[in-house]
């Protein structure tokens, strides 16, 4: 999974452009040391897959998550809140928003 997503990561496109097509995602799979194509293929095909992706984007929405990267942060078995990084290059909005919930 992560050379994929690394893989992804390095040849995207503009965003809102429509790049990532079937071609697209296939060209990236090949790509991948040791990927399995034919089950890659068939397990993207599976409907429990749209299924789920389809229940996280709905569970995203209704936290209120506008883009990437978006997470939930809170204390074990409490509530949680969401955090938006404008980054993932630098931990310092992660390490802010720890020590405020650290702290109350």
């Amino acid at each position: 999974m992560w050379n994929y997503i690394e893989t992804f990561y390095h040849e995207q496109g503009e965003e809102d452009t429509g790049y990532v097509t079937e071609s697209y995602l296939q060209g990236l799979a090949q790509q991948v040391p040791g990927l399995n194509l034919p089950k890659w293929t068939s397990d993207r095909s599976n409907p429990e897959l749209a299924s789920q992706v389809t229940a996280d984007g709905q569970a995203a929405n209704s936290v209120g998550f506008t883009g990437t990267p978006s997470f939930l942060i809170g204390r074990s078995g409490g509530a949680m809140q969401k955090f938006e990084s404008p980054s993932l290059e630098q931990s310092s909005g992660f390490d802010t928003e720890i020590e405020k919930l650290l702290a109350s």
